[in-house]
């Protein structure tokens, strides 16, 4: 089984990243009540991440800062505990 992933340590500085990520987050969140594809806003996610070079950040580091922003509040707050597993 692999390690988990660690958020990168960047010391004091923040990581910023451009506004134009910001803007296509947004504008593609994912919500409780949503019509879209799940797959499909999880290839868009991708597409937007590998779409990203940050020094010294590498793409998994990337992917793990930006996901919980393709999430809308509602999804965010659901309680894990009463979710149910389909098999």
């Amino acid at each position: 089984m692999g390690q988990p992933i660690r958020p990168p340590n960047t010391g004091d500085n923040q990581i910023n990243f451009p506004s134009w990520v910001h803007n296509n987050l947004n504008h593609n969140q994912f919500t409780r009540t949503s019509t879209k594809d799940p797959h499909a806003h999880l290839t868009r996610f991708l597409q937007l991440c590998v779409s990203i070079r940050l020094p010294g950040i590498n793409d998994k580091h990337i992917k793990l800062l930006l996901f919980p922003f393709s999430l809308g509040r509602e999804v965010l707050s659901i309680d894990p505990t009463r979710t149910h597993i389909i098999h």
